[in-house]
């Protein structure tokens, strides 16, 4: 129990008890009772004599409720419980990039938000759902967002992605006059590959809406959840402008402030990781082979001949081993999942829920 919760729970048992000895005080004061002509002396006569009373009277009874010492609240044992387990974090930071050349005009194809471009942007947001965008977000999928002016998305649920988070500027485009030409055009645009990437462009913002502080900045959304930002702040004349700027992904941020050299931050998504880890885990177990390499003479990777388990295209090559490549074979039977202890890591294992022959060797 919370000490609200038992500051309301105190609260209401005091008001419970309160207002009927009270009505009986009052009762007995009234027709001068003997044994309570003494209580009654001491009861307020007026109602905000009345009323104060009542608020010490609260007072006491939430002090009480919420006092905290030593494990014990207003008297009454409160067993310490363990906290809820960390959730994973759907993102984890997995690099910086310097001195990269990017282009940030928009392409063809690309949608440009009409209004920002006519009237300009200061404090603005608009929310967007890109026909056939999906992005995965922890055991979730999203398919819309809101886009901010200051450098910031919002996917559902509050989770926000920060390319440049801070004060910028669209310059409409009435006044691209003003600005050199290689600071035009002052936009945002967002555009969707095939593959399914969605990327979210600033090109040419004002950054503390100064006309001497232009940039462009993109954030890259993968369908598996990671997140690329890319950035050109090679116009702005020190480090100091963005010093304080700090780009993150659901409040993960790289180490260390945000410099002009930067030119990208990655994010890996929580799948993104995992898979990592697992394909470090064969590399290590394979002297360095790139697990999804294929082997001399084959049309199948190498991961594909650790666990294949039946075929409907033909013979499959096996790879040959040689004391300076070993080869590893598995066999595996049946359905359901399981574990494979590699050079001391473990690699899950799922069954197909048919096999087609009873042993496939590998």
């Amino acid at each position: 129990m919370t000490c609200e919760t038992m500051a309301l729970a105190a609260v209401g048992a005091a008001v419970s008890l309160a207002l009927p000895a009270w009505m009986l005080v009052l009762w007995f004061r009234g027709r001068g009772i003997r044994p309570f002509r003494a209580l009654a002396r001491i009861v307020p006569r007026s109602a905000v004599e009345r009323l104060l009373l009542a608020c010490v009277a609260v007072g006491f009874f939430h002090y009480g409720a919420t006092k905290e010492t030593d494990g014990v609240r207003g008297g009454i044992s409160a067993p310490l419980r363990p906290g809820p387990a960390q959730a994973v974090p759907d993102f984890s930071f997995a690099s910086c990039g310097t001195n990269e050349t990017w282009d940030f005009s928009a392409p063809p194809g690309a949608a440009v938000h009409k209004r920002w471009q006519r009237r300009g942007a200061s404090d603005d947001c608009f929310p967007l759902s890109p026909a056939g965008w999906a992005f995965a977000l922890g055991d979730t999928s999203v398919t819309n967002l809101r886009v901010f002016s200051g450098g910031r998305a919002r996917l559902p649920g509050g989770t926000e992605l920060s390319p440049l988070p801070a004060t910028l500027g669209v310059v409409p485009e009435g006044n691209w006059s003003l600005l050199g030409e290689s600071d035009v055009p002052s936009l945002f645009w967002h555009s969707l590959s095939a593959d399914g990437t969605l990327l979210l462009t600033w090109q040419n913002v004002l950054l503390h809406r100064v006309a001497t502080n232009p940039v462009s900045f993109q954030a890259e959304l993968r369908p598996s959840g990671g997140v690329t930002f890319r950035y050109d702040l090679s116009r702005l004349a020190s480090n100091d402008l963005v010093s304080d700027v700090a780009p993150s992904a659901a409040g993960v941020a790289p180490d260390g402030p945000m410099a002009r050299d930067i030119t990208s931050v990655t994010f890996k998504s929580r799948d993104e990781g995992i898979c990592d880890e697992a394909r470090a885990a064969f590399e290590e177990a394979l002297c360095g082979l790139d697990p999804f390499s294929f082997p001399e003479g084959s049309t199948n990777t190498v991961l594909e001949h650790l666990f294949y388990s039946g075929t409907t295209n033909g013979a499959f090559a096996f790879p040959q081993g040689t004391p300076e490549s070993p080869v590893l074979r598995v066999s595996v039977a049946g359905t359901g999942s399981g574990d494979l202890l590699i050079g001391g890591s473990y690699v899950p294992l799922v069954g197909a829920p048919q096999m087609r022959g009873e042993v496939s060797q590998c």
